[in-house]
């Protein structure tokens, strides 16, 4: 069985769906409701698989595309337990990403695992252009990270791992040289 086929386009802070959260909208669903519940809520084993999106920044020009998006939620709770969520995809240019996270919302601890490999880093360029002069961007990331903190204080963390960028090009408009490297590795033995 087929997945879905998304396609996200973006112009300045409007989307090709801001038009339907808009809609249904209600006008009392940003008032917050400060009572307190004895309500709990878990969904459990949530599983999307085979998942294809395009996402487009019409206004600097970028596009980046996902294959084979596969999302697996073993159980996500809204009360004091800790919940569990596998994320993985693959991009069109290559690469892949790996995300396995543990949240409690409760206390806001999360624990993240992120695998990244082979990710093309040429469709960061449009950004770059924004406030850099440059044409060329070339590049293979790869890292390994595990991020323990909370998210009250997004400051707060605890990270370690690895980095690798390999075939690095970064080039200016006459398309000279500013930086290239065969391959730059920084190992993360702890960031806090």
């Amino acid at each position: 069985m087929g997945g879905a086929n998304i396609v996200v386009t973006q112009k300045d802070t409007v989307f090709n769906f801001s038009d339907i959260i808009k809609k249904f909208s209600s006008p009392d669903a940003a008032k917050k409701d400060t009572s307190s519940s004895s309500w709990e809520i878990a969904l459990n084993s949530i599983d999307i698989r085979n998942t294809h999106i395009i996402y487009k920044d019409l206004e600097i020009g970028s596009r980046w595309e996902v294959t084979h998006l596969a999302l697996h939620v073993p159980s996500i709770y809204f009360s004091n337990k800790s919940s569990d969520i596998g994320l993985a995809l693959n991009f069109a240019n290559g690469g892949s990403l790996g995300i396995k996270a543990q949240y409690n919302m409760q206390t806001s601890n999360y624990n993240l695992a992120i695998n990244l490999k082979g990710f093309d880093v040429s469709g960061v360029l449009p950004y770059l252009q924004q406030s850099l002069n440059v044409s060329v961007l070339q590049g293979i990331l790869s890292t390994r990270l595990n991020i323990k903190g909370e998210t009250n204080h997004v400051m707060n963390f605890v990270a370690n791992g690895n980095v690798v960028l390999s075939n690095l090009s970064l080039r200016d408009r006459s398309r000279k040289n500013i930086v290239s490297a065969q391959s730059i590795m920084a190992s993360v033995s702890k960031i806090d």
